[in-house]
């Protein structure tokens, strides 16, 4: 005869069913949900996600990174041309990026090898700071004082003699910096610091304030580093609303935007200064003449009274002339225009920065 179950056995059996229903439908829903996490991975890794801080709002637009943009093309551009005939070398400054991010980043990011120079820029409020690497200095440092380019091996400290020769050069810089601004805003760059160290550097803007940086990549002869500009929100801020192409690119005499203005380049090459100088003669004189010299003693040139003096350019021989009077000056008139020889020429490097 079968068994029957009691209430309390029928109860228990019912119970034990739907913890078996449960568990399966569990683990089907694990199942899809792994499914749903595999597939939104998939999805994360094909897309870029930025991360968005929402205590620290972008206060500059894409329109205002773009018209940023535009004017730093500008800059570089000038930029290769001056730094080439200041250098008397080739020079390229091309754009890298233009970004905007808060000063304690930017802080953060200032390496220890660089040259850093806090500058104004009146009329606005406020400073801002160009960065130069240690390897584009020095490499600039050796053309100036008539080397090839070469850079340092190992990097140092500045001399008094180098801070005075790159304060030359962050001057020519820094006038060409205002020349791409013009067309926004007439500025007047004035240099404030000159800082080597970081630690040193001073603050320019509050930690969590927006900066600007736009970051150049520089090559001068076989050398190459990063250049970089920061500018604070709160400098420009007054002149945002002037970020429009009808201000920035209406005036015909400014540099287009594709840069192959051959008549914008030729007037400004023509605007560059270029030193004359007449070379009245030369003599040598031994060390015992030299330390023996009074008021009054004449020193006998290689020239005679009637003979043509040489006029160089930039340290080249390029006229011969006689000199006279121009009204009241003292003038010289050219007669023999001296035909260019081309010869090679040889020297032996001085290591001036020391084994």
């Amino acid at each position: 005869m079968a068994e029957v179950l009691t209430q309390a056995e029928i109860n228990q059996l019912i119970s034990d069913l739907s913890q078996t229903t449960d568990t399966g439908k569990q683990v089907e829903s694990e199942k899809s949900e792994d499914k749903t996490t595999e597939k939104s991975k998939d999805k994360s890794s094909s897309h870029k996600i930025k991360t968005y801080d929402f205590r620290i709002p972008e206060k500059f637009s894409r329109y205002h990174i773009h018209a940023a943009h535009a004017i730093n093309d500008i800059f570089g551009r000038l930029a290769s041309t001056a730094l080439s005939v200041y250098l008397k070398t080739k020079v390229d400054v091309e754009v890298a990026s233009v970004d905007q991010m808060t000063y304690e980043e930017y802080s953060k990011s200032i390496v220890v090898s660089s040259v850093n120079t806090v500058f104004s820029l009146e009329p606005l409020t406020g400073s801002s700071i160009i960065q130069f690497n240690l390897s584009v200095i020095f490499t600039a440092i050796d053309k100036l004082l008539g080397g090839p380019g070469w850079s340092l091996a190992k990097e140092r400290e500045l001399t008094d003699l180098e801070r005075s020769l790159i304060e030359g050069l962050i001057v020519k810089v820094l006038s060409v910096f205002k020349e791409s601004w013009s067309n926004v805003i007439e500025i007047t760059p004035k240099i404030e610091v000159i800082e080597c160290n970081p630690m040193f550097l001073p603050r320019i803007a509050s930690p969590k304030e927006t900066v600007l940086l736009g970051t150049f990549e520089i090559r001068i002869a076989e050398s190459s580093g990063i250049m970089s500009i920061c500018i604070p929100y709160g400098v420009i801020e007054p002149i945002l609303s002037r970020f429009s192409s009808s201000d920035l690119w209406s005036s015909k005499d400014k540099m287009p935007m594709d840069g192959t203005s051959f008549s914008y380049r030729k007037k400004l090459l023509e605007t560059l200064p270029i030193p004359a100088i007449v070379e009245l003669g030369n003599s040598e004189i031994s060390l015992n003449e030299l330390l023996g010299l009074k008021h009054g003693n004449v020193i006998c040139l290689n020239k005679g009274v009637y003979d043509e003096l040489e006029i160089k350019l930039m340290g080249v021989s390029k006229f011969l002339g006689r000199p006279g009077l121009n009204g009241e000056n003292i003038g010289v008139q050219i007669t023999t225009i001296v035909e260019e020889v081309k010869e090679d020429v040889f020297f032996n490097q001085v290591d001036y920065y020391g084994a």
